[in-house]
């Protein structure tokens, strides 16, 4: 079974909308019971309590203060590199700790970060998306 390391902020949730983007609860519906799904929020955001609610149904939630290779290994310890996959906007918080960990990186392009480029190596993700619903193109799953 694949594990799913999701962000947040500007992957699921909208923080300047302070609303969840629209592909965020029919990609979570059909991941659901396929794979486990973990989203990973650096500080708790009042405005967005509700919205986290609308989710939490499927998925398993860690708030952090901050991201780290660490943290990523503590949640996922136990499974096998390569049926963990990271989702994440940043190149820095989450497609680098991926890469270095040896997980599967998946950069979706929105928000502030989407015209960062990759500096090294390591910061390369290994697929670029502009929407969830692409994930269902690239990944192992059988929705």
């Amino acid at each position: 079974m694949l594990t799913l390391l999701i962000d947040w902020n500007r992957t699921l949730y909208d923080p300047e909308k302070k609303s969840l983007y629209q592909d965020t609860i029919p990609f979570l519906q059909k991941a659901r019971g396929i794979c486990t799904v973990c989203i990973i929020s650096a500080g708790e955001i009042p405005d967005a309590y509700e919205q986290k609610e609308k989710v939490r149904p499927y998925t398993k939630n860690f708030i952090v203060k901050n991201k780290t290779k660490k943290l990523f290994s503590e949640i996922v310890k136990n499974t096998p590199k390569n049926s963990i996959i990271v989702i994440g906007d940043s190149i820095a918080q989450e497609i680098k700790i991926a890469n270095e960990l040896g997980f599967i990186s998946i950069r979706i392009l929105r928000g502030k970060y989407k015209d960062e480029i990759p500096a090294t190596k390591n910061e390369i993700p290994r697929y670029t998306i502009r929407s969830l619903n692409e994930i269902l193109n690239i990944l192992p799953l059988s929705f």
